[in-house]
């Protein structure tokens, strides 16, 4: 993908340093992790899509998450929990049942995204079925994407750990399906947000959402997002979820992420996210 428009001015408050991978204290504590993740909707909130690379160097493996969920599509998922750490020139570059990269092209400013990978689709009202076995079709997803921050859109800090989310927009191409029958859709100037944060999470329940106009707001347990009975993230008062695009975690282990596709009563679109402990014998 040619991109032609020119690299934005560095975000303020981004040490350029801080945009890669940071060495974890050696030996690395159970449960240390670096993540980056990139959110992003189409402006009329008909499609959404998001990914997610973790790194777990205690357990060196890496894990890498893709979704993309709108309208009356199936919910695609690209999930793989178990992916040897990468290198340290490998940076953010991880293979093995996918191929996918994460690469800061201009600290502060943009990013690159790309992914070659099969996925599973469950259809509307099966989502919940990526809780338990991921039984669904099986379909291909490709991303050649580029983010590029926005600074007049928001930024902060990212209370749970160590880090900062940045709003900016997301254009490229995305690829569903494989060989004569795939589908091609464009992203031009999405909204969209990217997190980067690293160090030990808080062992309890938290909610995250985000939406262009009111940025990205962070909670506890206590005054997180109200769910329905299968624990995923219903509505807030500001965001309301359209579409369901949950992920069962293996690290924590067992930990169950409600993420939504969301739209607030003024019809901005953004997402919302919460992450659940295990449930208990009953759950």
């Amino acid at each position: 993908m040619e991109d032609r428009r020119q690299p934005a001015a560095p975000h303020p408050g981004v040490d350029a340093a801080d945009e890669g991978r940071h060495r974890p204290p050696s030996p690395p504590p159970p449960g240390w992790c670096e993540w980056w993740s990139f959110d992003a909707c189409a402006p009329d909130g008909s499609l959404g899509l998001f990914v997610r690379l973790a790194l777990h160097p205690a357990l060196r493996r890496g894990a890498y998450w893709a979704g993309l969920v709108g309208g009356r599509r199936p919910y695609l998922l690209v999930r793989d929990d178990d992916l040897d750490l990468p290198t340290w020139a490998a940076g953010l570059e991880v293979r093995g049942s996918l191929w996918a990269a994460c690469t800061c092209e201009a600290p502060g400013s943009h990013w690159t995204l790309g992914l070659e990978s099969w996925g599973v689709s469950f259809d509307r009202g099966d989502e919940l079925d990526a809780w338990d076995r991921e039984r669904g079709g099986r379909q291909g997803l490709a991303l050649d994407l580029s983010f590029e921050d926005e600074p007049a859109d928001g930024g902060g800090p990212c209370p749970l750990e160590q880090g900062w989310w940045r709003a900016g927009r997301l254009w490229g191409e995305v690829l569903v399906g494989s060989g004569g029958s795939h589908e091609e859709l464009g992203v031009e100037a999405w909204p969209a947000v990217r997190r980067h944060c690293w160090g030990t999470p808080r062992a309890t329940a938290w909610s995250w959402r985000w939406s262009p106009s009111e940025g990205a707001t962070l909670c506890e347990h206590g005054s997180s997002l109200p769910r329905n009975l299968d624990g995923l993230p219903k509505a807030d008062g500001a965001m309301v979820a359209t579409r369901w695009a949950p992920v069962l975690a293996t690290e924590p282990a067992g930990w169950r992420v409600g993420r939504a596709l969301a739209r607030s009563p003024a019809h901005e679109v953004g997402w919302l996210e919460s992450w659940y402990p295990p449930p208990g014998p009953a759950g």
